[in-house]
């Protein structure tokens, strides 16, 4: 059997990908799919081949506003409006664990013998990560809570740093 050349697996990736796109466009909020169904679509394991439906799932989201979650070992679901919050809020943690590498990255370091634009460049960043992570620890997301459920809607930014700030 002949290997796949790197276009053949972009082109074959391009249609199964589509197809997906196809089948999951019309699932109601609140269906579930199963990976075997979805392998079936596309003539191979969409759990092996997973740039198609990760594809498919991106695509979806940023055309039509739809998000799937995966149910592990089993396959997706297209999210209600209400889940769809709580995904977002899971990003936070995600967040807090690639600036907490970050900021350890920047500590190893040997600032002395930077050059002053990356003196300044790491300054920054540590900047921007410390100020990233403090806000978002369960006191300050509280105090956030609050000032958005008193003003009945998102915060403007300068609003936002004004919580922060007491």
């Amino acid at each position: 059997m002949e290997e796949e050349t790197t276009s053949q697996i972009i082109e074959r990736s391009s249609i199964d990908a589509t197809t997906l796109i196809g089948y999951l466009k019309q699932l109601e909020v609140n269906e579930e799919v199963s990976y075997e169904k979805l392998s079936s679509l596309i003539g191979s394991d969409v759990q092996v081949r997973r740039s198609a439906l990760d594809t498919a799932r991106k695509s979806l989201l940023n055309e039509h506003q739809m998000v799937f979650s995966v149910i592990r070992g089993i396959g997706i679901k297209r999210l209600d409006d209400s889940t769809k919050v709580d995904v977002a809020g899971n990003v936070i943690p995600a967040v807090r664990r690639k600036l907490k590498r970050g900021v350890q990255i920047l500590a190893s370091v040997e600032y002395n013998s930077l050059p002053n634009t990356k003196k300044t460049e790491h300054n920054q960043l540590a900047s921007y990560f410390g100020t990233i992570l403090e806000t978002t620890k369960t006191p300050f997301q509280t105090r956030l809570l609050h000032a958005v459920e008193r003003e009945g809607c998102a915060l403007a930014m300068e609003k936002t740093l004004e919580v922060f700030s007491k």
